[in-house]
């Protein structure tokens, strides 16, 4: 959010991307499935609970009732496992025309047409010698390929983002290969390497991990050395410095916990990073999420950096949802961005404003088909200064079937230096047959012009067609967008998912 980093580098102008991707997320998913956060394994409804076996009927023979009974028990049981692949593909076509500065200056036009696969399996429950579903695997893997670039090294891409097998021993666990460690003081982290955990009845849990980091392979390469470094800009025989050692990038940590259905959870971490084996972050945090009641929900985190004994972050939100028409949420947040960047880098020598916001929203449904919202925070940076944003909407759906639903927003962002206005309209209908369609337009007005322009306009549209009873889905779309950077920005997206899962051997789709 635009509170995380200096109030002098506020965001001006949003993405359009990911405006189009949280457009299309309003009718389907367009993360991989499996890259949806989890809870860790062994942990109380962590797993699912396998499909019972289709019943058979018996074979109608000449034998005595007692014969037929014996011959089904002396039968061996049929391994009941999970499996479940799925495919996301996506063509996109990027056109872009930036604005010139003052001296006709500026960057050339830009066209891109990449085409990215994403690929998952899970297979779960396989049972193991020592035990019934013992035994999980995982796979996501993701490729690109750049129609409109031709150069060797960035035509064809693509990498696995987890590789994992996972084996349970009762109340105990332990998964091998690249995976997540998600949450308090790892906050999201992806490695190669190992964890376990084991997690009591009682509710105390100890969870532990450890390996290498997952880096870019650029990384790796002789000529890679530091952004921003003078070595780096001086550079002219890249042949000739060492290949950096993946071996000096690597981590570990850990987690004790405490839970309870009817009141919640406690943990405690503690995650420590090295880069080139100098010091890349070492935290400590502790994490609460408690429900008191049925109508009160409040949780936070808090994370120290053990380094310079300096809070880096510290966030805390209480919400109330009683039965009525009323529901309200308070939140605070206190973060120290520059603790955030890796002590190794260069970036690091550059101080970010710490500020701390507090605000809330407050929801009230008029009536069953009409929501209305309000929100407000109040921010203090370090440097004495201050900034406020609020908000308003209205939610409203329509027909028997609630199957059109429109929403407009307002909001007012605004700092010392720089502030804006926002309008969003969005629609969508759920057609009678298996379409949905979706319509988007947001209005940024700045209070100052930025490169004398003074608004942003962006718009979208997409249409899906989801079957239930179908494995497929196939959605596509388009943005424009106008911006103080760029004349002209437009996008076409297709995106197509197969999903396909067996039970037991049988295909169930």
């Amino acid at each position: 959010m635009a509170w995380s980093t200096s109030r002098r580098a506020i965001i001006a102008v949003v993405p359009a991307s990911l405006l189009l991707q949280a457009s299309a997320a309003a009718q389907g998913t367009v993360v991989p499935d499996d890259e949806v956060v989890r809870p860790p394994p062994g942990t109380p409804g962590s797993r699912p609970v396998p499909a019972p076996l289709p019943s058979k009927a018996p074979v109608a023979t000449a034998t005595s009732t007692a014969a037929r009974v014996a011959t089904t028990d002396a039968k061996p049981e049929t391994d009941q496992f999970q499996a479940h692949m799925s495919s996301q593909t996506f063509a996109r076509m990027f056109r872009r025309r930036y604005l010139l500065d003052a001296g006709g200056v500026g960057p050339e036009d830009e066209t891109l047409a990449p085409i990215y696969e994403y690929v998952s399996l899970r297979v779960e429950d396989i049972d193991a010698p020592w035990q019934k579903d013992a035994i999980d695997f995982r796979l996501n893997a993701w490729g690109l390929v750049d129609t409109m670039d031709v150069s060797q090294d960035r035509r064809l891409t693509g990498d696995l983002t987890s590789a994992l097998i996972t084996a349970h021993f009762g109340r105990a666990y332990v998964t091998l290969g690249r995976q997540l460690s998600i949450g308090g003081a790892a906050r999201f982290t992806r490695f190669d390497g190992a964890s376990a955990g084991y997690h009591h009845s009682s509710g105390l849990g100890v969870d532990a991990y450890g390996g290498f980091s997952v880096l870019p392979r650029f990384t790796g390469r002789p000529e890679y050395v530091m952004l921003g470094s003078r070595a780096d800009s001086m550079l002219r025989d890249p042949s000739a410095l060492p290949t950096s050692s993946l071996t000096g990038f690597w981590l570990g940590g850990g987690r004790v916990s405490w839970s309870r259905e009817t009141i919640g959870a406690i943990g405690l971490s503690f995650h420590e990073e090295r880069q080139r084996d100098a010091l890349s972050r070492r935290w400590a945090s502790i994490d609460v999420n408690l429900e008191p009641t049925w109508w009160i929900i409040a949780g936070g985190v808090a994370s120290l950096d053990l380094d310079s004994m300096h809070t880096a972050e510290a966030r805390g939100f209480v919400d109330y949802r009683p039965r009525g028409p009323f529901s309200a949420t308070l939140d605070i947040l206190h973060s120290d961005p520059s603790l955030f960047l890796s002590k190794t880098s260069v970036l690091s020598v550059f101080s970010l404003d710490t500020f701390t916001e507090l605000g809330g929203e407050l929801n009230y449904r008029l009536k069953k088909s009409v929501l209305l919202g309000a929100s407000g925070h109040h921010v203090w940076f370090s440097d004495s200064t201050s900034g406020n944003r609020v908000s308003a909407r209205i939610r409203a759906t329509w027909g028997a079937r609630d199957n059109l639903v429109t929403q407009l927003r307002y909001g007012r962002s605004h700092e010392a230096i720089l502030g804006y206005h926002t309008v969003r309209g969005t629609v969508s209908y759920n057609f009678r047959a298996p379409f949905i369609a979706t319509a988007e337009l947001h209005e940024y007005i700045y209070d100052q012009p930025i490169r004398g322009v003074r608004n942003s306009t962006y718009g979208s549209a997409t249409l899906e067609y989801a079957e239930p009873t179908r494995p497929w889905r196939l959605m596509i779309g388009g943005f424009a967008t106008q911006s103080p950077y760029a004349d002209i920005e437009m996008q076409a997206l297709a995106r197509f998912t197969y999903d396909w899962q067996v039970t037991a051997g049988k295909a169930k789709r």
